[in-house]
């Protein structure tokens, strides 16, 4: 499948994406995320509410429809850099959230709080509008024989971002950091935004052939129907996402709540979360190309279940070994998450044509969007229902919500063991692979 970027195109423009992942990832970092979750809990923030702010990453892909008009007025890497400098227009008001917060007047911090949630809700949908060109731009960048390869550096070098960022930010939020030192926080990461905004513009427009036109969004839905490639993998997108919408901001919650940590703490459990993710790009750079992205994706899904059961039978644990036990969860459950995320990608652009990459690439955001909301949104009541009008207590109520997840993660298995291999080897033959490598690194010990 040839692409629409010239040799040099490419080049320049996969230099100038690794730069973008690389500065967005630490903006996001200072800026939203965890540290988002912990201010606006501080600022009394219930689980209901966290379930919402935490869906507002999902809810932004419902916005992408009216980011295609954008996308076909501007042209992608244009109208992908307007949407972003956007979103840190609309979340720039959340610098003045401290201030309000720390003042004596009566219903300060829930005048901090809305103003936190109205300008991360745009922060976020703005990014919706911006995400409808991310599929055509990285499809054109990542074209060739190592795509699999390039993705998974991109990966290697965001997680590795992410956990410097996670480590600067704890350490520097500290145990329980005045307000004004979040602040701080994300006036950095808003700078950092911008940085990114500029690496964007550096990104080469795609130039389609004159009589170009890509396939009607109306068109692309009814082929999600129609085809059972794209019914298999849709089914198993939407799964995976709404067991992510629960899994990113319930784990932190589940670290709260049941061991009742510091917000330090937590975003240094999120450390060793990071260093899954990287262990995730080292291997999934060595074996993705090499074994395909299904079975890589059921091994991840695999993961996932191991490390929600874990939690199941084994809640909570006292003692110094409770941090042991907190750092093999995030470090498995995160490897796992990003795992499925990574390979998902990957499947996505090894079965849709050029001419699908727009509305298909909405569509895969749309699912997703779709299914993260609902699980953050309904992961947060159900906590919420179960803690105050039923009563349960904290370690019970996330056995029950961890029960719900791991059954969600083995229904993930199964439909994602119908999709079709696209060339890909067997779950066997790639865990015969995977170990072969083990052995052979234990002889050279």
């Amino acid at each position: 499948m040839d692409g629409y970027y010239s040799p040099e195109e490419k080049k320049t423009g996969r230099f100038w994406w690794l730069a973008f992942s690389v500065i967005n990832t630490f903006s996001f970092q200072f800026l939203a995320g965890n540290v988002i979750i912990l201010f606006i809990i501080r600022l009394g923030a219930s689980k209901t509410m966290v379930g919402i702010v935490s869906s507002f990453f999902y809810i932004s892909y419902f916005i992408m429809p009216l980011g295609r008009i954008l996308s076909l007025r501007l042209g992608m890497a244009r109208a992908f850099t307007l949407a972003w400098m956007v979103r840190y227009i609309a979340i720039s008001p959340i610098l003045i959230t401290p201030f309000i917060a720390m003042s004596d007047k009566p219903g300060s911090l829930d005048t901090a709080l809305w103003i936190v949630v109205c300008g991360y809700l745009g922060f976020q949908m703005f990014r919706g509008a911006g995400l409808v060109s991310y599929s055509p731009l990285l499809t054109e960048i990542s074209m060739g024989e190592d795509r699999g390869s390039y993705l998974s550096l991109s990966r290697i070098l965001t997680d590795i971002a992410i956990l410097l960022g996670s480590l600067i930010v704890a350490f520097f939020i500290g145990e329980q950091a005045p307000l004004g030192r979040y602040m701080i926080s994300f006036a950095i990461g808003i700078g950092l935004g911008y940085l990114g905004v500029f690496t964007l513009s550096r990104l080469p427009e795609i130039k389609r052939p004159e009589g170009h036109r890509d396939q009607g969004l109306m068109y692309s839905l009814k082929s999600v129907f129609r085809d059972r490639k794209f019914r298999r993998y849709f089914l198993t997108l939407f799964t995976v996402g709404f067991v992510g919408g629960i899994l990113r901001p319930f784990i932190l919650v589940y670290a709260k709540d049941v061991y009742a940590l510091s917000d330090k703490n937590v975003l240094l459990l999120t450390v060793a979360g990071s260093l899954g993710a990287i262990s995730m790009g080292f291997i999934s750079r060595k074996f993705l190309d090499r074994l395909g992205a299904k079975p890589m994706l059921m091994i991840w899904i695999i993961l996932m279940i191991l490390s929600s059961a874990t939690i199941i039978f084994v809640p909570y644990i006292g003692s110094w070994f409770s941090w042991i036990f907190l750092i093999v969860i995030f470090y498995a459950s995160t490897m796992g998450l990003n795992g499925s995320d990574n390979t998902t990608q990957l499947y996505f652009f090894s079965m849709i044509e050029p001419e699908q990459q727009l509305n298909f690439g909405i569509l895969q955001f749309l699912a997703t969007g779709i299914s993260g909301t609902a699980g953050a949104t309904l992961a947060g009541v159900f906590l919420d229902y179960l803690q105050n009008p039923a009563g349960v207590d904290p370690l019970q109520s996330h056995v029950y919500l961890f029960s719900i997840l791991t059954i969600l993660l083995a229904l993930a298995l199964f439909f994602a063991a119908g999709m079709e291999r696209l060339g890909a080897k067997s779950l066997r033959q790639s865990l015969s692979e995977l170990f072969r490598l083990r052995e052979r690194t234990r002889g050279m010990g």
